[in-house]
């Protein structure tokens, strides 16, 4: 997810949510539900639903999204600040 967000191209996901599986598709609702992607669900995959999801990704305009990578980085930081104040 993080390479399609970084490079703001037009997406379409098909998220696997077989065996109690919720993180992909969680994670896929909220960017569709942001306009930053489209989703088609696995569950009611067809060589239809899978042609207008392409239709529809292809129609979605491109969008740049701020998105901070350097979690690691940060999370230093932030121990290192929590530390140093006690």
């Amino acid at each position: 997810m993080m390479e399609v967000l970084r490079s703001s191209v037009r997406a379409l996901v098909v998220p696997y949510s077989a065996l109690n599986e919720t993180e992909q598709l969680f994670r896929a609702q909220v960017l569709a539900e942001k306009g930053l992607l489209t989703l088609v669900d696995d569950q009611s995959l067809t060589p239809e639903s899978l042609a207008a999801g392409i239709g529809q990704a292809l129609a979605a305009p491109q969008r740049k999204v701020a998105i901070k990578s350097d979690g690691a980085r940060e999370t230093g930081r932030i121990i290192r600040a929590m530390l140093s104040s006690s």
